[in-house]
């Protein structure tokens, strides 16, 4: 799995890792990988933890996923 060596190469856990995607699949790669999912989207997905629409958003959201 991509995301569990991108993982492992800098040393993070995947729990606290969180991924961010524009399509359900990614948000599919990242729950299979065990990590938080964010999705850039006009979309809601079911399974991410948070959507955004600016990557400006984004800081703000990581902080509140914990």
């Amino acid at each position: 799995d991509p995301l569990l060596l991108a993982s492992e190469k800098i040393d993070i856990l995947p729990a606290d890792s969180v991924y961010v995607g524009d399509a359900e699949s990614d948000m599919m790669a990242a729950r299979s990988a065990g990590m938080k999912a964010v999705i850039y989207s006009q979309e809601k997905s079911d399974l991410a933890d948070a959507k955004i629409d600016s990557f400006w958003d984004l800081p703000q959201i990581i902080a509140s996923l914990g």
